[in-house]
C-alpha cells in the first residue's frame, strides 16, 4: 500500500511537472543548441527508480526537466555545466557533465531533516516520530533580515499559514491565519510565545529560536477549546552547554516606497472630460470657460501663470479659484526608511546556560505630509541552570517598549485617519498643495491631506510589555519530567489624540475655520492590563528497541 500511494503521488506530480517543462521546452526551442548537448540517466534509490524527481542545469533552473515512471530523464546543456537532482526528503545531489552524455544518480534520504527538532504542544519530537499535520520553521529565516515583525518574515514560509499584513503606516503588525476562512463570527488561532499567550507583533524577530504551525485537531488537542482553529507556537532563543561566550551584532537599513500608485490624469484633460460627460448626459458645462481658459494657461506655462486665480468682481465670495495641475499620488508621498540594530550574548557551561539581547527599531512612513513614525526597544534575558540531577531552574524576561507616531486626521468625515485614507477621491487635479501666500489651499468642501496632516494635530502611541518567568524542572526519574512554571505580565498601553483647530485663509484676507477639523481637542486612552499564566506539566520519554514511547499529563495549563 505504501509503494502504491507513492507511486500514485509521484504520477501526480510528475504530470505537473510535465506541463511546466513542455511551456519551457517551448521558449527554448528558439535558442540554439549547437554547443549542447543531451544527457540522459535513471535516478533511483534503495528501493529502485524515482519517479518526478527534479533534474535541473545548475545556476539555471528555468533548464530542466523530471524522471518518468521509469525513473529515466533526458536534459540538454553544455558540456561543462553541472545538472542538479532533487527530491522531496532526499539530500539535492549535484553532478558535473564533464561532456557526459549517461549520467546516473542514486539519491539518499536526508537523515537531517528527519531528526530535527519540532516543538510541539508543552514539548518537542524529531520530525520523523510525527503524525500529525504540523508545520515549522527555523528562526534562521527571521535572522538578519530587513523586516518588521515576525509576520514579514514568515509569509510564504510555512504551508497553510496565511499572514496578512495590517498596513504600511509605521508599526502595523501581521494578522495569522491557519487554513483559511474560520467561522462567520471570526476568530483565529491561538498563539503562544514560550507557551503563553502573547503578542507576536512586539516581539524581536531576531529573538526567535523557532516556529511551530499545529494545524489539525490531533496536534493541538491539548489546548482544548482554544486550539478551534490551530495553535502557533514561537519559541525564542536560549544559550546552549559547554558553550563559549558567543557575541553577535547585526544592523540593517531599508527603503520602502508606494508602488503600483493610481495616478491622475493632467487639469486640463480632467475638466474637458468632465464636461464632455455633463454634455453627453444632456447638461451643460461643469467648469465654466473662464476656469478651463486659466487650467490651460497653466499647462502650458507653469513658470508664468499661476496655479491660482482671482477676480474680487467675479469672486465675491473672496476665494481663489483653482488652475494649478496637481498628480496626488505623485506628491502625498516619499520613500520611507528602517534601520534596525540587534546585539546579543550567548553562552554556559555544564550545568548554566543563558542569554541576553537587546534589539531597536525605527520606521519611517512614506506620507509627504507628516513625518509618521514607530520605535521599538525589545530586551531578551534567560537564565538556565542545573542545581543538581534531579532539579532544574530557570528565569526569563523580555521587555517591549513601542511608540508610534501619527497625524490625527481631523474629524472623521474628512477621509483621513491616524494610518490611512490620505488619497481621497475629492481631491481635483486642477488644486494646488499651497495658494501663492504660502497658506494651505483647499476651500469648502475640499479636502487637502497636507493642511491635515500638517496642522491638525497627532495621534501618538505607547506600548510597555514586561514579562517575567520562572520556570522549575525535577527529573524523578530516568525519562520523567515534572514541569511548572509561572508567568506575570504587567502591560500598558498609552494613547493620545490632539486635534487642533485651523483656519483657511481666503484670496480677500478673511478666513473661516477649515471645515474638515474638529475644535480643539485631547483624548487620552489608558489600559493596564495584569496577566498570569501558570503551567503544570509532566512528560515521560522511553525507547525501547528503537521505538520511542511519548506521554503526557497536563497539570493545569496557562
Amino acid at each position: 500500500m505504501r509503494k502504491t500511494f507513492k507511486n500514485f503521488a509521484n504520477l501526480l506530480l510528475l504530470s505537473g511537472m510535465f506541463v511546466a517543462g513542455g511551456g519551457a521546452n517551448s521558449l527554448r526551442a528558439e535558442a540554439p543548441q549547437d554547443a549542447k548537448i543531451a544527457v540522459t540517466g535513471v535516478v533511483s534509490d534503495a528501493e529502485g527508480p524515482i519517479i518526478g524527481a527534479s533534474v535541473t542545469e545548475a545556476g539555471n533552473p528555468g533548464n530542466g526537466t523530471a524522471t518518468d515512471v521509469e525513473g529515466k530523464y533526458s536534459l540538454r546543456v553544455s558540456p561543462n555545466a553541472t545538472i542538479a537532482v532533487a527530491y522531496l526528503g532526499y539530500s539535492t545531489q549535484e553532478v558535473p557533465v564533464n561532456g557526459q552524455t549517461t549520467i546516473n544518480v542514486a539519491l539518499t534520504a536526508d537523515a537531517s531533516n528527519l531528526d530535527e527538532v519540532v516543538v510541539i504542544g508543552y514539548g518537542t519530537q524529531k520530525r520523523a516520530e510525527l503524525t500529525s499535520a504540523i508545520g515549522s520553521a527555523s528562526g534562521k529565516v527571521l535572522e538578519n533580515r530587513p523586516i518588521a515583525t515576525i509576520g514579514e518574515g514568515l509569509q510564504g514560509v510555512i504551508p497553510n499559514l496565511q499572514i496578512v499584513p495590517g498596513g504600511t503606516a509605521p508599526g502595523q503588525g501581521a494578522s495569522f491565519n491557519i487554513r483559511g476562512y474560520t467561522s462567520l463570527s471570526g476568530g483565529g488561532p491561538l498563539i503562544l510565545v514560550d507557551g503563553v499567550v502573547q503578542d507576536p507583533n512586539l516581539v524581536n524577530p531576531n529573538d526567535i529560536e523557532s516556529v511551530s504551525v499545529l494545524k489539525d485537531a490531533a496536534s493541538s488537542a491539548i489546548y482544548g477549546a482554544r486550539a478551534a482553529y490551530g495553535v502557533i507556537l514561537f519559541t525564542t532563543k536560549s544559550g546552549k552547554k559547554n558553550q563559549k561566550p558567543t557575541f553577535n551584532f547585526s544592523s540593517s537599513w531599508a527603503e520602502s516606497a508606494p508602488i503600483n500608485l493610481q495616478h491622475t490624469m493632467s487639469a486640463l484633460d480632467y475638466v474637458n472630460i468632465m464636461n464632455m460627460s455633463s454634455h453627453n448626459s444632456g447638461s451643460g458645462d461643469i467648469f465654466d470657460a473662464r476656469q478651463v481658459g486659466y487650467i490651460k494657461a497653466y499647462n502650458d506655462d507653469p513658470v508664468n501663470n499661476l496655479p491660482v486665480y482671482y477676480d474680487p468682481t467675479v469672486e465675491t465670495d473672496g476665494k481663489y479659484g483653482y488652475s494649478g495641475n496637481t498628480d496626488w499620488a505623485d506628491v502625498l508621498y516619499k520613500n520611507g526608511g528602517q534601520q534596525q540594530y540587534n546585539i546579543s550574548m550567548s553562552g554556559g557551561s555544564e550545568s548554566t546556560r543563558y542569554f541576553m539581547s537587546y534589539g531597536f527599531l525605527e520606521q519611517q512612513g512614506i506620507l509627504a505630509a507628516y513625518d509618521d513614525s514607530y520605535q521599538r526597544h525589545t530586551i531578551n534575558l534567560d537564565l538556565t541552570t542545573d542545581v543538581n540531577k534531579w532539579l532544574t531552574l530557570g528565569a526569563k524576561a523580555k521587555y517591549t517598549y513601542g511608540y508610534e507616531d501619527h497625524p490625527s486626521g481631523g474629524m472623521s468625515q474628512s477621509g483621513l485617519s491616524a494610518t490611512g485614507g490620505v488619497l481621497k477621491g475629492d481631491l481635483p487635479p486642477f488644486m494646488p498643495i499651497r495658494h501663492p501666500d504660502g497658506n494651505y489651499a483647499g476651500q469648502g468642501s475640499i479636502t487637502n491631506p497636507f493642511a491635515i496632516g500638517d496642522l491638525a494635530g497627532y495621534d501618538q502611541r505607547k506600548v510597555n510589555d514586561l514579562w517575567i518567568t520562572g520556570k522549575l524542572t525535577l527529573h524523578p526519574l530516568t525519562g520523567l519530567n515534572v514541569n511548572a512554571d509561572f508567568t506575570f505580565n504587567p502591560y500598558s498601553y498609552n494613547r493620545e489624540r490632539v486635534v487642533k483647530r485651523f483656519m483657511e485663509k481666503h484670496a480677500d484676507g478673511g478666513e473661516n475655520v477649515y471645515p474638515w477639523v474638529r475644535d480643539d481637542g485631547v483624548t487620552r486612552y489608558n489600559n493596564n492590563d495584569y496577566y498570569t499564566a501558570i503551567n503544570v506539566y509532566t512528560d515521560y520519554t522511553k525507547s525501547i528497541d528503537k521505538n520511542n514511547f511519548w506521554y503526557r499529563r497536563l497539570g493545569r495549563p496557562c
